[in-house]
C-alpha cells in the first residue's frame, strides 16, 4: 500500500522522540512534518535530542522542526500523532478536529470529553463508533498507568466489582528533565498530581459499555495510589481485585491463557501477538527486565503480569507496563493502525 503521511506535534518530547523511533520504521506511515514551540522552530531533529537515539534513522534526525501554529491546518498530512502538554493540546487538538483534521493524542485534555474514545484495541475496539468516517475527530490513549492496569485485568474484567491499585512509577514518566535528582534519587514521592484521579476515571471510562447515547461509565469501583521511584522507565502496579465470584488457580491462569485481541490484524503491526505476557516466577515483573517484553515492531508493547494470589474473593498480583511506549507512543501507533484498518482514514 501507498505510505500514509503523518505529522507529530509536540516532537522533542521524550514521547515525540518514541514516536520517532516507531514511525521511522513503520511499514506504512511515513513521518510528513514534525512540530514543536518557538524554542526549536528551525532546528533539525537531531539538534533537539534530550538523550541520543541510535534507533532513530540518519534521514529522520535531519527532518527540520516547524513551529506549532494555525498552519498545522494547512498539513496534508492524513493523521496527527500529538504528545503536546495538556493545555496546549486543549487548544490545538480542538481547532484540529474542528477543521477536519484526525488526531491520536496521547494529551489527557479530551479523555473524559463524551465525544472521544480512550481507545485499547484489545480491550474496547467497539468505543470507536464515537468517532465519524467522515469528520475531524480526537482519539485518545489513556494515562500511561491506566494502560497498565486495565490490560493487565483484561481476561477478568467480566469478574471485577473493585479494584486496588498502587502504582510505582518511573521518572520519565514526568517527562523531560521530570523529577530534580534531590528529590527522587534514595527516595519514593507519595503523590503525583492528578494521576490517581486519571487512574479512577479513565479505567471506568475504558470499561464501560457503549450505548446509543455513548459510552456508560462501568460501575467497577477503583481505589488508586500514585507513587514516583527512582528508576528510568516503566511503571509497575501492585493491585488487588475483588471478583463478583471466587475464581480458583486454574480458572484465573485458563483465562489469563486464552485472552487474546479478538478481530481482524492484519493492519495492526504493532499488536502483540501475547498482549499479556505472564511470568511465573516469584521475582517478576522488573523493569529492567521486562520493559521490552514482545517481539519485532511489537517490543514494549505487551503488559507483563506475575506474582498472582488468591484468597477467597480477592486477587492479588503485580503489573509492568512501559509507559512510553505501551503507555505513550507505541498505543498511539497501533491506534493509528487501527483507524487505518477499520477504514476510518
Amino acid at each position: 500500500m501507498e505510505k500514509i503521511k503523518v505529522s507529530i506535534l509536540g516532537v522533542t518530547g521524550i514521547v515525540g522522540n518514541k514516536f520517532l523511533q516507531i514511525l521511522g520504521n513503520h511499514p506504512y506511515f511515513e513521518i510528513n512534518r514534525v512540530y514543536a514551540s518557538e524554542h526549536s522552530t528551525g532546528k533539525k531533529i537531531r539538534d533537539t535530542l534530550k538523550v541520543e537515539d541510535y534507533s532513530i534513522k540518519s534521514e529522520i534526525l535531519d527532518i527540520k522542526v516547524e513551529r506549532l501554529d494555525d498552519s498545522v491546518l494547512k498539513d496534508d498530512s492524513e493523521l496527527f500523532f500529538s504528545s503536546l502538554p495538556t493545555e496546549v493540546a486543549r487548544e490545538f487538538e480542538k481547532k484540529m478536529a474542528e477543521n477536519g483534521k484526525k488526531v491520536i493524542t496521547n494529551s489527557s485534555a479530551f479523555r473524559m470529553d463524551p465525544n472521544v474514545p480512550i481507545l485499547i484495541p484489545e480491550v474496547n475496539s467497539d468505543h470507536i463508533s464515537l468517532v465519524s468516517r467522515d469528520r475531524g475527530f480526537i482519539i485518545a490513549n489513556g494515562n500511561c498507568s491506566t494502560i497498565g492496569l486495565v490490560l493487565s485485568m483484561a481476561p477478568l474484567k467480566s469478574y471485577v466489582k473493585e479494584v486496588i491499585v498502587t502504582t510505582q512509577q518511573s521518572v520519565s514518566g514526568a517527562g523531560y528533565p521530570g523529577v530534580a535528582s534531590w528529590d527522587i534519587l534514595s527516595n519514593i514521592v507519595p503523590y503525583i498530581e492528578k494521576e490517581e484521579d486519571k487512574l479512577e476515571n479513565e479505567t471506568r471510562k475504558i470499561l464501560g459499555e457503549m450505548g446509543k447515547g455513548g459510552i456508560s461509565l462501568s460501575q467497577v469501583e477503583v481505589y488508586p495510589t500514585a507513587l514516583r521511584v527512582p528508576t528510568r522507565e516503566s511503571h509497575m502496579g501492585s493491585v488487588t481485585l475483588k471478583l463478583k465470584e471466587e475464581l480458583s488457580e486454574s480458572d484465573v491462569k485458563e483465562l489469563y491463557e486464552n485472552f487474546k485481541y479478538d478481530g481482524k490484524r492484519d493492519k495492526l503491526h504493532l499488536l502483540p501477538e501475547k498482549p499479556i505476557i505472564v511470568r511465573t516466577e516469584k521475582d517478576r515483573p522488573q523493569p529492567e527486565l521486562d520493559y521490552l517484553a514482545g517481539n519485532g515492531l511489537s517490543r514494549g508493547m505487551p503488559v507483563v503480569v506475575g506474582r498472582f494470589r488468591i484468597r477467597g474473593d480477592r486477587l492479588s498480583y503485580i503489573f509492568l507496563v512501559n509507559n512510553l511506549i505501551r503507555g505513550a507512543a507505541g498505543s498511539s501507533v497501533l491506534n493509528g493502525e487501527f483507524v487505518v484498518q477499520e477504514g476510518y482514514l
